[in-house]
C-alpha cells in the first residue's frame, strides 16, 4: 500500500493521508481508505488521473458518480471509498478533502499508480461484439427466410386447392359411365332371356304339333 501525507505551512489547510493500491486493472473496482483523526464532517473527492468521469468513477449510495463533484459531508461517516479507472497508464490518485461546514480550501493528497490493461475486457468485448454481429445477421436473414416460406406454403395451398376440383371431375365422369354400362348390361340381358323363353317355347310347342300328326 501506499501512503501519502500533506504537510502545508498554511494554517488551514487539511493535513491526512490514505492507502490505496499501487497497481490496478482498468474497469476493475479497487478501495482507497481516508486517514484523518478528527470528529468534524468533510466533504470527499477522490479520482484517478483527472476529476473527470473519461478517467475514473467513484461509488456513492448504490451507483458510479462522476469524480468530479464532491460527495458531501461522507466524512468520517465513510472512510473506505470505491473507484474504478477507465484508462490504462502511469498516474496518481488522487483525494480532496474540505470541510463542510465552512468550505474552507481543500487540502489535497496523491498516490502514484499504475492502471493495468484488462485483457479479460478485451476477450470479453470481442466476444460480446462477435455475438452482437450473429445476432443481426439472424435478424437480416428472418424477413427473407420468411416471405419464402410464405411463397412456398402459398404454393402447395394453390396446388391443393386446384387438385381435387380436377381429380373430381374425372370420378364423376367415371362414375357416370360405369353406371350406364351397368345400367345397359341388365337390360340386355333381360331382353336376351325374354327371347331364349320365347324361342324355347316356340320349338316346343313345334314339337309336339308334329308328334300329334305322326
Amino acid at each position: 500500500m501506499a501512503i501519502s501525507l500533506l504537510f502545508s505551512a498554511n494554517t488551514s489547510a487539511i493535513e491526512f493521508s490514505f492507502n490505496s493500491p499501487e497497481k490496478i486493472k482498468v474497469d476493475e473496482e479497487f478501495e482507497i481508505t481516508i486517514n484523518l483523526d478528527d470528529k468534524e464532517t468533510y466533504d470527499v473527492k477522490a479520482f484517478v488521473h483527472d476529476d473527470n468521469r473519461e478517467y475514473s468513477e467513484i461509488f456513492s449510495e448504490g451507483s458510479w458518480e462522476n469524480p468530479y463533484f464532491y460527495l458531501k459531508g461522507v466524512f468520517p461517516g465513510q472512510k473506505t471509498f470505491k473507484l474504478i479507472a477507465h484508462k490504462a497508464l502511469e498516474t496518481k490518485v488522487c483525494v480532496k478533502l474540505r470541510k463542510s461546514s465552512s468550505k474552507a480550501p481543500a487540502g489535497e493528497v496523491c498516490n502514484n499508480i499504475i492502471v493495468e490493461d484488462n485483457p479479460g475486457n478485451s476477450a470479453q468485448n470481442n466476444n460480446q461484439q462477435t455475438q452482437n454481429n450473429q445476432s443481426m445477421q439472424v435478424r437480416s436473414n428472418e424477413p427473407k427466410n420468411q416471405a419464402e416460406g410464405e411463397n412456398q406454403i402459398e404454393q402447395v395451398q394453390d396446388n391443393l386447392n386446384k387438385a381435387p376440383e380436377k381429380d373430381k371431375i374425372v370420378l364423376e365422369y367415371d362414375e357416370g359411365e360405369n353406371e350406364k354400362e351397368d345400367f345397359m348390361t341388365k337390360q340386355e340381358k333381360v331382353r336376351l332371356g325374354v327371347l331364349y323363353s320365347f324361342a324355347g317355347v316356340a320349338v316346343l310347342i313345334i314339337i309336339l304339333l308334329a308328334l300329334k300328326k305322326l
